[in-house]
């Protein structure tokens, strides 16, 4: 018997790099994201995209959202 349902899409892994340009166009626009956000929105894997984020933002914890360092802000 066949499996029914619908199958979630793989999350596709870019490479740092990439990950982390997508990252800096993203924060252009919006100057904070949450992450389920930034999963939904570039496809990616969390523990990654956390990893990426570790370098690039700093996280409050009281709104729970990622916000981009003053090092990287242009």
């Amino acid at each position: 018997m066949a499996k029914s349902g619908i199958y979630k899409e793989m999350r596709v892994s870019l490479s740092r790099n990439q990950l982390i340009q997508n990252l800096l166009e993203l924060f252009k626009e919006h100057k904070e994201f949450r992450l389920n956000d930034l999963v939904s929105i570039l496809n990616h894997p969390v523990a990654p995209l956390k990893d990426a984020l570790k370098d690039l933002a700093d996280y409050d914890t009281k709104r729970r959202v990622y916000l981009l360092k003053n090092t990287f802000m242009m």
